[in-house]
């Protein structure tokens, strides 16, 4: 922000850009697995129903580190980087870093409790999601907060646009950057609701109160934003 007086509700950690040392930790976990090639690995780690209730809960985790082919790993990864990179860079770290933890722990879970028919599940896509919301709210609500109508508008088609493939894929059951995931693999919608549903509400207590008390809880402090004196 150029010199002056702050304005009252912009967000705290926004402008300062940081390094991607989450995104980096995450998708290159990914990247490596996918690498090795090893499908006795994949296995191993994949989101399968009867091992995670037969006493292997890390499954719920580590399953959305595995895929199941090329293009499934490249239309998963990549963009996984690019949105967690840029919610860390530009937000908060640790924004970044709990978002994936419980994106992944509650799709796991939700899967598990109300998505009996799936036996099996691998991808990053959740954690998409989870990103790909929450940096179309955290931009919308900081662009329109600093009075940026460029910004606010570009944000607005990007979330046109993310909306617009949400719902395509959904529908038509084919994920619009990875369309063949591999012989008798479909796509997950309950993922994509619960990683969108994830990211809004983890980005919730930046936006309701975005102070110098609660936005610490959330959000990267690296210097203070001042806000005026309310009285009640």
């Amino acid at each position: 922000m150029s010199s002056g007086v702050a304005l009252p509700r912009a967000l705290p950690g926004a402008g300062v850009v940081r390094v991607p040392l989450v995104a980096a930790a995450l998708t290159g976990a990914a990247a490596l697995l996918h690498l090795l090639g090893s499908e006795q690995l994949g296995e191993a780690l994949a989101y399968r129903r009867e091992a995670v209730t037969g006493g292997q809960p890390w499954r719920l985790l580590t399953g959305h580190l595995v895929h199941f082919g090329d293009a499934h790993a490249f239309g998963d990864i990549l963009p996984c980087f690019v949105w967690a990179a840029l919610v860390e860079g530009l937000f908060s770290r640790r924004l970044a870093a709990w978002t994936a933890l419980w994106t992944a722990l509650a799709t796991g879970l939700v899967v598990l409790a109300l998505c009996p028919e799936v036996g099996s599940y691998r991808g990053l896509s959740a954690l998409n999601c989870a990103f790909g919301s929450q940096l179309l709210l955290l931009g919308m609500w900081d662009r329109t907060e600093r009075r940026d109508r460029a910004g606010a508008a570009l944000v607005a088609l990007a979330a046109v646009a993310y909306i617009g493939k949400t719902l395509y894929e959904n529908v038509s059951g084919v994920a619009l950057l990875a369309p063949d995931l591999g012989p008798g693999v479909l796509l997950l919608p309950e993922a994509h609701l619960v990683g969108t549903a994830v990211g809004i509400v983890a980005a919730a207590p930046c936006l309701l109160a975005p102070g110098p008390t609660t936005a610490a809880i959330v959000l990267d402090r690296p210097h203070v934003v001042k806000h005026p004196q309310r009285g009640g």
